[in-house]
C-alpha cells in the first residue's frame, strides 16, 4: 500500500547463527570506514584447538595453555604462564622500504592477572634469544626502552584491547582500549621493532614473562589510523575463570 519509499542498499549478508555482541561490533557501521583486511586472526574460543586461525595460518604452542573465560560471555580466552608462548606466522611480505616488516598494526586482547611484575607481551626474536620488545613493567606500566613506557598503569585482572601501529622510522603508537598511551619515536628500517616472518607472543629469554591472558589477537600489513583503531572498540569486563588445561609442543 505504498509503505516502500526509495531505499538504497549496498550490502547484505545472512548467517545461520546469532552474532554476538563483539561480533556485531568488529563489523562496524559505516562502509566507508571499513578497516583494511586482516593478514591473520586468532580467537581461542574452540578449547579443543585453542590454535586455530580465523583468519591465516594457525598459531603454534610453545609450553602449555589454558582455556579460561574471556572478557565477556561466550568468548574464550588462553592463559599462557611463565616458560610458554605462543609463535604467529603473519603472512606478510617485507615493507616500508626494508627487508623485513616495517608496516604493521597488530591487536592483542589481554589481561593481567597479577600487578607489579614483568609481563612480556610480545618478541621479534624468532628463537627468544633476547628481551621481549614489550613489556608491562614492574610499575604497571606498558612500553619499551626504544619508544618509552605510557604515563597511564594497566589495571590488574582488567580486560585491555591493545594495538601498536608501527611505521619504522616515523613512529611506534600503543592504544589501550581507543587511547593513545605511548606515542614514540619510529625505529630504524629492519631494527628490533620489524618482524621477520614469525613473531612470538608472551616470550621472554630470562623469565621476566609472567602469566597474561588474551581472548584475540590479529595483524595487519598497515598502519591503521587512530579513527580505524576507535572503530575497533575495547574488551569488556572479565566474568571469572574456568579453566580447561591443554598441553601442545
Amino acid at each position: 500500500d505504498g509503505d516502500d519509499g526509495t531505499i538504497y542498499c549496498s550490502e547484505i549478508n545472512i548467517w545461520e547463527v546469532a552474532l554476538s555482541e563483539q561480533e556485531v561490533i568488529d563489523l562496524g557501521t559505516d562502509p566507508s570506514n571499513k578497516l583494511p583486511e586482516k593478514a591473520g586472526q586468532w580467537k581461542f574460543d574452540d578449547p579443543m584447538d585453542m590454535l586455530a586461525a580465523t583468519v591465516g595460518s594457525p598459531l603454534t604452542l610453545t609450553g602449555s595453555q589454558t582455556s579460561v573465560n574471556g572478557p565477556v560471555d561466550g568468548n574464550l580466552a588462553t592463559e599462557i604462564g611463565v616458560g610458554s608462548h605462543l609463535v604467529m606466522t603473519h603472512n606478510i611480505g617485507p615493507n616500508g622500504g626494508g627487508t623485513l616488516v616495517n608496516e604493521y598494526s597488530l591487536q592483542m586482547d589481554i589481561l593481567m592477572p597479577v600487578a607489579s611484575l614483568w609481563h612480556a607481551i610480545y618478541q621479534t626474536s624468532t628463537d627468544n634469544s633476547n628481551d621481549a620488545e614489550m613489556f608491562i613493567n614492574t610499575d604497571n606500566f606498558i612500553g619499551g626502552w626504544r619508544f618509552g613506557y605510557s604515563a597511564n598503569a594497566v589495571a590488574e585482572n582488567a580486560w585491555y584491547r591493545m594495538i601498536v601501529t608501527a611505521k619504522n622510522g616515523e613512529f611506534f603508537k600503543i592504544y589501550m582500549n581507543g587511547e593513545l598511551w605511548v606515542d614514540g619515536a619510529g625505529q630504524d628500517l629492519d631494527g628490533r621493532d620489524a618482524l621477520d616472518a614469525t613473531l612470538l607472543l608472551f616470550a621472554d629469554e630470562d623469565g621476566e614473562d609472567n602469566t597474561m591472558l588474551c581472548s584475540e589477537v590479529a595483524i595487519w600489513d598497515v598502519v591503521l589510523t587512530a579513527e580505524e583503531v576507535a572503530s575497533l572498540g575495547d574488551a569488556t569486563t572479565s566474568t571469572g575463570i574456568v579453566k580447561h588445561e591443554l598441553k601442545q609442543t
